[in-house]
């Protein structure tokens, strides 16, 4: 009997909002102890995907901005000029939102997925999650750690 994705994906997911600042993704990931999350919209429907990846790259990117923009400030306008950096605003006190730093792209399965079809999109895309969906919504969500076992125990033939 061939596994499919209903068969090992972890039902109770935990999903965020698109409207949440950074500050309360980093507390929902510590506390619940995940590394990404399906983002849904105010119905529940799937909008995007975040991870920690994204969150880390957006703090970076932040920081690089500010130090861009005071060292811009700093700059003598008779010394040197660098137009397209004035132009771009420093965020450093902007509130950021998941829906500024999440994937739109989703990819998704169904339930009725077989298993070596995930893991198989999961390594086509470098990816470590795929979440689960039926009519729009989250129902589920599979992490390359969920197949790692059946693949150990040769459950999952990839080749």
């Amino acid at each position: 009997m061939e596994l499919l994705a209903q068969d090992v994906m972890k039902k109770e997911v935990i999903s965020v909002k698109e409207n949440i600042s950074l500050f309360q993704l980093q507390e929902i990931f510590f506390n619940e102890n995940i590394s990404g999350a399906p983002v849904i919209d105010d119905e529940g429907k799937l909008v995007g995907i975040v991870s920690k990846t994204d969150l880390i790259c957006s703090e970076l990117e932040q920081e690089l901005e500010n130090i861009l923009g005071s060292f811009v400030s700093i700059l003598s306008d008779e010394l040197i000029q660098f137009p397209e950096l004035k132009e771009k605003p420093v965020r450093r006190h902007t509130v950021i939102t998941v829906k500024d730093i999440m994937t739109k792209n989703v990819l998704t399965v169904k339930k009725s997925t077989p298993v070596k079809e995930v893991a198989s999109l999961m390594l086509e895309h470098k990816i470590h999650r795929l979440i689960v969906v039926e009519n729009g919504k989250v129902i589920g969500l599979i992490s390359s750690m969920d197949l790692l076992p059946l693949i150990a125990k040769g459950e999952i033939k990839l080749w």
